[in-house]
């Protein structure tokens, strides 16, 4: 019964490492995924540049995501990611993101 026991309590820390060592990885994805979709977020952005046009943006953009090497960002990562492509292609937004931001933590 002990050594049944020892293996579950192995098995629960092997998993629970497995998923701590995983799940940092994506968070310095938001660069990357503000670099490849840059064109993209600067448009929906600019179709309606209020705090709530980011925060739609924000929301379409965390549901059409796909699963490829930026893994699925959450929704922290994708304000940065959003914050990222606006402070280095549309700068013109910076001040409604800023906006966004306080308005949407």
């Amino acid at each position: 019964m002990k050594s049944a026991l020892a293996g579950i309590f192995v098995g629960i820390s092997l998993v629970g490492s497995a998923v701590a060592l995983a799940s940092p990885g994506r968070a310095d994805n938001s660069s990357e995924f503000g670099e490849k979709y840059h064109l993209r977020i600067c448009n929906d952005v600019g179709r309606e540049p209020t705090p709530h046009g980011i925060w739609a943006a924000n929301s379409i953009l965390l549901s059409q995501q796909g699963g490829d090497r930026y893994g699925r960002l959450n929704n922290k990562q994708m304000q940065a990611a959003i914050g990222y492509a606006i402070d280095n292609y549309c700068p013109q937004y910076s001040s409604i993101y800023s906006a966004y931001r306080s308005r949407y933590p």
